[in-house]
């Protein structure tokens, strides 16, 4: 009797099933990666002018370029077409190309402004977010290592009161409360107004001493905006414009604070079409302020009226707290 064969398994089926179902996964992958392109494309273009598209607005641009080096990554897979696997690499390349340029030079600008900052009216601006009592002593020392001319620091509610007026100051510096603010001025602030207090909004108008260089006060307009994001953006902007009339007050040479939308939107600048961004005008490096430890988005912002004009912009970490900090220097325009 003969000895029975063992039966030979054929695997090709097996390999042919895997490979449709790498294929499809990998088709899968690519049209999410170019759903969240187009995602991160639209906010661009719409912004926060609408309530649904602000939550494109917020997609932050590393991830549309860890989106591209993903797609880069999954169009060199071998496939039974080398010309269609080319032209997936040259698309992907070209999509991670321009997304780096837009990332590096337009978005943030890691080219230094050629204008120097000697000279002028140095304003810093802090966002401390109200820090718990064991982290108070800690804020506390970071808000005195910021300098300028004039100190903001905003929600400082979880310091007590004692803790600043007790920080060692340069003569001739003054600390001044508008409640949720407080400003540490070497130059006299010859007006506060608030100008709305609601719904989670709070500005108010300062004016400081200018005369020696603007010829008149530098109007300031602090503000703090909802940070919740299904607050229309656009409608803060347009309770913030209608409030400032109301009041009849001039229109701010400066708007200062965590305005809680990223720098470019079009709510605040369809309402404020003459204001523009200091970090436009006179940033250099990684422009965004929130969160501190790894920043994606610029929320804390510096807004230039027609009188004035940034001649330097920093964003600084003060190593404590949530928000980074930022100082601008401004000189007649």
């Amino acid at each position: 009797m003969m000895n029975a064969r063992p039966l030979r398994t054929d695997v090709r089926p097996r390999r042919r099933a895997w490979r449709m179902f790498a294929s499809g996964a990998a088709h899968l992958l690519a049209a999410v990666l170019w759903a969240g392109l187009l995602a991160w494309l639209a906010g661009r273009v719409l912004n926060d002018r609408f309530g649904w598209s602000q939550w494109l607005w917020f997609v932050p641009t590393p991830a549309a370029l860890a989106a591209s080096m993903t797609g880069l990554v999954l169009a060199c897979r071998p496939g039974p077409s080398r010309a269609r696997r080319k032209r997936r690499m040259a698309l992907w390349a070209c999509v991670f190309i321009v997304l780096t340029g837009y990332l590096l030079f337009i978005e943030h600008r890691f080219q230094r402004s050629d204008a120097s900052p000697e000279g002028g009216l140095r304003v810093a601006f802090w966002n401390l977010s109200s820090p718990v009592e064991e982290e108070a002593d800690a804020h506390a020392e970071a808000a005195r290592r910021l300098t300028g001319d004039v100190v903001i620091l905003a929600s400082p509610s979880g310091i007590p009161w004692r803790r600043f007026t007790a920080l060692t100051r340069p003569p001739g510096v003054t600390l001044v409360s508008t409640g949720l603010f407080a400003i540490e001025t070497r130059r006299a602030v010859t007006r506060i107004r608030p100008v709305i207090q609601q719904e989670r909004m709070y500005a108010v108008i300062v004016e400081i001493e200018a005369e020696d260089w603007l010829g008149r006060p530098l109007v300031v307009c602090l503000a703090d905006l909802p940070s919740e994001p299904h607050v229309s953006r656009m409608g803060v902007a347009q309770r913030l414009h209608a409030a400032l009339e109301r009041a009849g007050e001039p229109a701010p040479d400066l708007i200062v604070g965590d305005l809680n939308t990223p720098r470019g939107g079009g709510a605040i600048r369809r309402l404020f079409p003459t204001l523009r961004e200091a970090f436009d005008e006179a940033g250099h490096g990684w422009g965004a302020t929130y969160p501190r430890e790894r920043p994606l988005w610029h929320i804390d912002r510096v807004l230039l009226g027609p009188a004035v004009k940034a001649i330097d912009y920093d964003i600084i970490d003060p190593g404590v707290g949530r928000h980074r900090a930022q100082a601008v220097t401004i000189i007649k325009r």
